[in-house]
């Protein structure tokens, strides 16, 4: 991923929205969305988010023209921890 080279990531938060499904997705077979794991699924739901920037690497404090993104804490951690692992596979190889 070279597109990121130059960039660290700096945490901003952790966070938790509470959404509720109801009625469109049960039963309804021409939603169109692809959401089979929600078929005939009446609730709420918590989905949890990480909140990150990616900023120039030689900025300590400050994070001008970084880039903030919000994602899925599940994408982001098996992300997260599969950088390091390669990383450390890199240097163990070295």
């Amino acid at each position: 991923m070279t597109w990121v080279s130059g960039y660290s990531i700096k945490f901003q938060q952790c966070t938790a929205t509470h959404d509720y499904y109801g009625g469109y997705f049960n039963g309804n077979n021409n939603n169109n969305n692809n959401n089979n794991n929600r078929a005939g699924y009446n609730g709420i739901y918590e989905q949890r988010l990480v909140h990150f920037k990616l900023c120039p690497t030689d900025s300590c404090s400050s994070c001008e023209n970084g880039a903030d993104y919000v994602v899925d804490m599940a994408t982001f951690v098996n992300a997260y921890t599969e950088s390091k692992l390669s990383v450390q596979e890199y240097n163990c190889e070295r």
